[in-house]
């Protein structure tokens, strides 16, 4: 059997309908397919990312983050706790 290479022009949101149109095991295939052409694992992209941002705000001192940090999870818990 012979291959043959199609292109198809379509604008991301009808590719992004057609996605959705998908069946489970077909989303499946897809996701397998998509990552076999990531040669780099989320979690390294997510380091990579980490690190530029951590070089981008290299100025803010590390005492400061942790105040912000812990404010973070304050407000999160209260949350939490006003929703049950």
């Amino acid at each position: 059997m012979s291959e043959v290479l199609v292109t198809i022009k379509l604008p991301f949101r009808q590719l992004l309908k057609a996605i959705e149109g998908l069946t489970e095991q077909e989303r499946l295939i897809l996701r397998k397919k998509l990552e076999e052409k990531t040669s780099v694992s989320w979690q390294a992209r997510f380091e990579r990312a980490l690190d530029a941002l951590g070089d981008q705000n290299n100025d803010v001192p590390i005492e400061q983050v942790q105040t912000d940090v812990e404010s973070a999870i304050l407000e999160v818990r209260g949350i939490r706790e006003r929703q049950n």
